[in-house]
């Protein structure tokens, strides 16, 4: 892609933008929206707030970046609706994810040592809970919102960071199933729902789905407790895949990756979890190379075939390549060094609602790292294509992305 291309896709995103001006009712928040943005895409190799504001290149004053991010009082729920509104794509799987947001410090509002994805362990951080849209081609953002443990509630940690009363504890999949709640309101149809196994252990969040009307494949921990069909007594998942015989274990290849064909062995089998009404199905899957296990839990019909238990159950496979090719891009969310404290509206880490649009967009032009590539031209070279309809900056028409809807802090 070379400057003239890059501008191409700048002023294509600026006009996109520009339909989330009204999101903002006051004008110093669009114009600090707008900046905000060109810091997110502008040359700074390190998306802190200082970094971002330094490279703009008619910037406004560093306070007021600042406090539009941390203390200005606007809504997320504008924002989220309107990129609900421009996602092309009304039909797919609608997958619940934890978004790992490694910390230093003690003071960035719902840190705590907890288990991360991002880490791939136990340390210290904030996690978001967050849905996506998987579509035939693309995956998009529809939900995102800071979970706050339990020991944030306390009277110490409200005066601190500003959490109203009104506002209590919720267990990460709870603010899931509120998530899937507002996608069905949204108008979105959910072919089924996907999540790992820190939700999909839980019997609660599994009866919310089925409630719902909602087909699921979650993966489950190994200590879940099931009761195979014409068995008395209920097992471990991992102690009934270990009786299970080695011809019953089938090949399959269920996804393309960089470097060849995806494949493990799986087998399924018709089981009651326990505390649950009815069998589902238990799907059992593993490793070619290293034996390793996973078991997920699926209400499918019983007619479903192996093929299609197992097509569902890794259809979070697209998250886990966007996730690695953010991170190689400049729209990755989970490096930024911004602390946002919680307002009275409960708002998410308003750094990723603000990306939000910007994913949306460049996912509907089918190219995210086109528009990530622009970002080499420098704030100098393409402010002035990304908001060429705005002669005067502080009138600016320079709108406001939204996306993923949780992040509510970074630093």
């Amino acid at each position: 892609m070379d400057a003239r291309d890059a501008r191409a896709v700048l002023d294509r995103f600026g006009r996109f933008i520009d339909r989330f001006t009204d999101c903002f009712s006051r004008r110093v928040q669009r114009t600090a929206a707008s900046q905000y943005i060109e810091g997110l895409f502008n040359d700074s190799e390190r998306k802190s707030m200082q970094a971002m504001h330094g490279r703009l290149s008619d910037p406004i004053h560093y306070q007021a970046l600042q406090h539009f991010v941390t203390h200005s009082p606007w809504s997320d729920k504008p924002l989220w609706d309107r990129v609900s509104e421009v996602i092309p794509e009304r039909r797919g799987i609608l997958a619940l994810d934890d978004t790992g947001l490694p910390k230093q410090g003690r003071h960035s509002v719902g840190v705590k040592r907890q288990y991360s994805g991002t880490l791939g362990k136990t340390g210290n951080c904030q996690v978001a809970v967050s849905s996506l849209l998987i579509g035939p081609d693309l995956v998009w953002p529809l939900g995102c919102e800071l979970y706050l443990p339990q020991d944030w509630f306390d009277d110490a940690h409200r005066e601190e960071a500003g959490i109203p009363s009104r506002l209590h504890f919720r267990e990460k999949w709870r603010i899931a199933l509120a998530q899937v709640r507002a996608a069905l309101k949204r108008g979105f149809q959910l072919t089924a729902v996907v999540t790992d196994a820190d939700y999909g252990s839980t019997t609660a969040f599994r009866q919310g789905l089925e409630r719902l009307g909602l087909r699921y494949a979650v993966a489950i921990r190994s200590n879940l407790a099931v009761c195979p069909a014409g068995a008395r007594r209920t097992r471990p998942v991992a102690a009934v895949a270990k009786q299970i015989p080695a011809r019953q274990w089938r090949r399959i290849c269920w996804g393309q990756g960089t470097k060849g064909p995806l494949a493990a062995r799986f087998v399924a089998l018709r089981v009651r979890p326990t505390r649950s009404r009815g069998e589902r199905w238990l799907l059992c899957e593993r490793s070619l190379i290293k034996d390793e296990r996973k078991y997920y839990v699926l209400n499918l019909d019983a007619s479903a075939s192996l093929t299609e238990l197992v097509t569902l159950a890794r259809g979070r496979w697209p998250i886990e390549q966007q996730s690695r090719t953010q991170r190689r891009t400049r729209l990755g969310p989970l490096r930024r060094a911004h602390v946002s404290w919680l307002e009275p509206s409960h708002r998410p880490h308003r750094h990723r609602l603000c990306l939000s649009p910007a994913r949306t967009s460049a996912g509907a032009r089918r190219s995210a790292t086109d528009v990530a590539a622009c970002a080499s031209l420098g704030p100098r070279d393409h402010g002035g294509a990304l908001y060429r309809q705005q002669p005067q900056p502080v009138e600016s028409n320079r709108r406001l992305p939204a996306e993923s809807a949780a992040e509510k802090m970074t630093k």
